[in-house]
Order: structure tokens, then C-alpha cells, then sequence
């Protein structure tokens, strides 16, 4: 059997965001930039829809070969803690429905919301689902955007154990100061920033909170069909 050389591997890409573009032109650039990034990774993506329930997320395919996903509900509103108060860039409600781009593995919302990192615009989807596999199949952690304000003075490098979070900053954070993030699962809170950044330089963890690395993983992947302007 002949392995596909790295040629053959680089042409499918191509030919992936070639029609990823050819597909986002019904809808705008931002839909063609983001599709040609997943699928340039190898992901196939239809068109679907995400409804907001009052208990869950209900992710369904409009094509032959059908994805349904039922998927938690988590905070999808403002998230709270002693340290910081996170609000969505796009507050979702129950019985809305979002259109969007559906996979096995992730969903993302097609509508997208601004976020504002210092004088950049960065664009992001206001809802993704990403799937992680379990005993049971597969599980999936939510992704929105968001606008952090701090309640208190955060130093740098100096973790914070406050209210049942642990909170940790790279670069000093006065009260009052607005920090562009991304809210996992309603509960965890990583910072956005320049699509060069590897990782987030603010992170907010429920004392609770399992995998870490996961909710890494989450972000890294958040920032794939990230879109600035």
C-alpha cells in the first residue's frame, strides 16, 4: 500500500482551503477564513444549527449524513467570582438558534462577536462546542467570548486563591481593568490574546476544576478560527 507523500498531504490541504473559501463567499470572509483554517487541519464540516434549551445544546446537521449532538448548557450568561465578573459578547437565551458549522469533534457558531485586544479587533464565534471522548463516548466543553472586569489588584506572577478560584496573571492587573477572554464551560476563564500567543497570559480556575490541560486544549483550538480585522 503506498503512503501519501508530503506533497500528496500539502495538495489536499490546499485543495481543502480552496473550497472552504469557494463555500464562505455565500456567507463572508469571516465564515471562508475560518472554514479554510479547520479544514486545512483535516476537519469536514457541515451546515447545521445549535438550539439553546433550557437544559442543553442540541447541535443537528441539515445534511444526508447527520450529526446530532446533545451537548450541557453550561453558564451560558454572566460567570462570577470574588475576583473577577465575566460577561458574553453575545448573551445567548433559550430558543435561540444559531447557525452553524458542524463536526464529530467541534461546532462553531457562524455568528461571530468582537473582542477588543488593546486597539486590535479580534473576531471570534459566539458559541463553540468541543468534543472530548469518554467512557461513554463523547462529552463536550463549551467556548464563548467574553469581557472580564477585575475586582481587585492582581501582581503578576502571583497566584491568588480567592472565593473557591485560583487566580493567576502574567502581567499586573488593576481593578476595574478589562481583560478579553474566553469562558469554558461557564466556569473556567483564559485570557485572548494576539493569534501569536501559545497560551493565555490570565487564567481563572474553579478550586473544583478537573484536566487543565484540557481546558488548554479548548482555548488552542478556540483560537483556530480566531479572525482579526
Amino acid at each position: 500500500m503506498e503512503v501519501p507523500g508530503e506533497e500528496m498531504v500539502e495538495d489536499t490541504h490546499m485543495r481543502r482551503i480552496v473550497l472552504a473559501v469557494v463555500i464562505g463567499w455565500t456567507v463572508g470572509y469571516p465564515v471562508a477564513y475560518a472554514q479554510a483554517i479547520r479544514m486545512s487541519k483535516g476537519a469536514a464540516f457541515e451546515q447545521g444549527t445549535i438550539t439553546v434549551k433550557k437544559d442543553a445544546l442540541e447541535a443537528k446537521s441539515e445534511v444526508a449524513v447527520n450529526i446530532d449532538v446533545l451537548a450541557p448548557a453550561w453558564g451560558l450568561n454572566e460567570v462570577h467570582n470574588d475576583a473577577v465578573v465575566c460577561t458574553p459578547v453575545h448573551p445567548l437565551k433559550e430558543g435561540d438558534v444559531i447557525v452553524a458549522d458542524i463536526s464529530n469533534q467541534e461546532i462553531w457558531s457562524r455568528d461571530t462577536a468582537p473582542l477588543f485586544v488593546g486597539t486590535q479587533k479580534v473576531v471570534r464565534p459566539i458559541l463553540g462546542l468541543i468534543a472530548e471522548a469518554d467512557l461513554t463516548g463523547f462529552t463536550f466543553n463549551t467556548i464563548y467570548p467574553a469581557v472580564c472586569k477585575s475586582k481587585i489588584d492582581i501582581k503578576a506572577g502571583v497566584p491568588i486563591h480567592i472565593g473557591g478560584y485560583t487566580v493567576e496573571a502574567g502581567r499586573s492587573v488593576k481593578a476595574g481593568d478589562s481583560i478579553p477572554a474566553v469562558c469554558i464551560d461557564g466556569h473556567v476563564i483564559l485570557s485572548v490574546g494576539q493569534d501569536s500567543e501559545t497560551k493565555p497570559w490570565f487564567t481563572a480556575f474553579p478550586d473544583t476544576w478537573g484536566s487543565r490541560s484540557r481546558a488548554a486544549e479548548v482555548w488552542k483550538k478556540g483560537n483556530d478560527p480566531l479572525i482579526q480585522e
